[in-house]
């Protein structure tokens, strides 16, 4: 599969995290709301990405919060947030111009 996208609700349930990156084998995987993943689901998602040697999977993740004040309180791995910020980019909130 050359793209597969996976949401993961605002409560945190995700689809079968292994399965996925396993569909994604050869192209890219989206995981968008990573901010909403468990301690559990961090800890098999990083495990999942440091396993994945040499690299077959593309990984792209998205939040539309803020990681670090996350870690800084204890909801969100520093282990997994280090390991995905290679590329931070930011972009304004799309709402009209005034």
């Amino acid at each position: 599969m050359l793209f597969r996208s996976v949401l993961v609700s605002s409560d945190g349930r995700l689809v079968n995290l292994p399965s996925a990156h396993a569909d994604a084998r050869g192209g890219t995987l989206f995981l968008d709301a990573v901010w909403a993943l468990d301690e559990a689901q961090q800890r098999l998602f990083l495990d999942l990405i440091s396993m994945d040697t040499p690299r077959t999977v593309r990984l792209i993740v998205g939040s539309d919060r803020y990681l670090w004040p996350l870690v800084e309180s204890g909801y969100f791995s520093e282990a997994l947030f280090y390991r995905l910020n290679a590329l931070h980019i930011t972009r304004a909130a799309a709402r009209p111009w005034s």
